[in-house]
């Protein structure tokens, strides 16, 4: 069953995504305007998304799931990070320019722009809550480890990554919505309404923002086996041994399905924007991100209906 709905869904989102591809080739949209759709994603929907799964009555089984989704994740991460760095410490990567791009493509997946309209799509509520632990310590690791692989050889702040991690506007809204769910704040429908329309704008524009993206593609791409190598790693091989792992850990079935998703998505967007930022070639990133993103039609379903037969 999961695995038609997530088919359906992702059909929908992958239309979607081909109406941004048509307003960026038609000039509707330039890359100014899609900076500026990016930072109202990651600074306004995205907390909103956060704040509104809390808004609903605490129980004992969900600060439970809660807390396992935070153990659940870092665990996800930390083996993603050993197996990256074992797999492109092996000779054939030695002096490959790409090789920083290589890991971070490996480890992180987009889980924020692509993973939660999925799991808000096929499971409401109850899903995006699960999704939260995630975030939160998606969060943590890409804003410490994921910005460090690209700055390797410059002198890293420790108390500017603690800041960076601390004032993310997504784990400022973690904040505000625990205190929330917790204390059991009544908000009014003055409040919550506006959060609630802002949510529901989320699947759209993050879809559109990420169709606008795919100007990367080329035959020189496909030709690439770098690139297909590497699409493997995040598309199928992390998934199906994070799913694995996942299984050990006590998981309620919404819990584990909204932490695979999110963990299968294909290569994260922010690979373009650090390589740009340290100076790093952007053509292997964006085409890995385009061809990553294209074969998630594909992989996404097939990973979601491995979980959903392993729960």
């Amino acid at each position: 069953m999961y695995f038609f709905i997530s088919l359906k869904q992702i059909a929908i989102m992958f239309i979607l995504m081909g109406i941004g591809f048509l307003c960026r080739y038609t000039n509707l949209m330039h890359n100014q305007t899609n900076k500026e759709l990016t930072k109202i994603l990651l600074y306004v929907v995205s907390p909103c998304i956060i704040i509104n799964s809390f808004l609903q009555p605490a129980t004992s089984a969900l600060l439970a799931g809660f807390f396992w989704g935070i153990v659940a994740t870092a665990v996800v991460f930390s083996v993603s990070i050993i197996v990256a760095k074992l797999i492109f410490s092996l000779p054939v990567f030695k002096n490959n320019p790409q090789v920083n791009a290589m890991k971070f493509a490996a480890t992180y997946s987009n889980g924020g722009f692509m993973g939660i309209p999925l799991v808000q799509a096929m499971m409401g509520t109850a899903g995006t809550f699960y999704s939260v632990p995630y975030l939160v310590v998606y969060n943590i690791f890409l804003w410490s480890h994921g910005v460090g692989i690209f700055e390797q050889g410059k002198k890293q702040v420790f108390i500017d990554q603690v800041r960076t991690i601390i004032f993310n506007p997504n784990i400022i809204a973690t904040f505000i919505g625990f205190i929330i769910f917790i204390v059991h704040i009544p908000l009014t429908e003055i409040i919550t309404q506006p959060i609630k329309d802002i949510v529901d704008v989320n699947t759209p524009l993050s879809m559109i923002v990420i169709g606008a993206n795919l100007g990367g593609l080329g035959k020189e791409m496909v030709k690439d086996k770098k690139i297909w190598f590497i699409c493997l790693l995040r598309n199928i091989v992390f998934p199906a041994m994070i799913l694995l792992i996942l299984r050990l850990l006590p998981l309620t079935q919404t819990a584990y399905l909204a932490i695979v998703i999110m963990a299968s998505c294909p290569i994260a967007g922010l690979i373009v924007m650090l390589s740009l930022m340290n100076n790093h070639s952007l053509e292997f990133p964006s085409q890995a991100l385009c061809l990553s993103t294209l074969l998630s039609v594909i992989t996404l379903p097939l990973v979601i209906m491995l979980a959903s037969m392993l729960i």
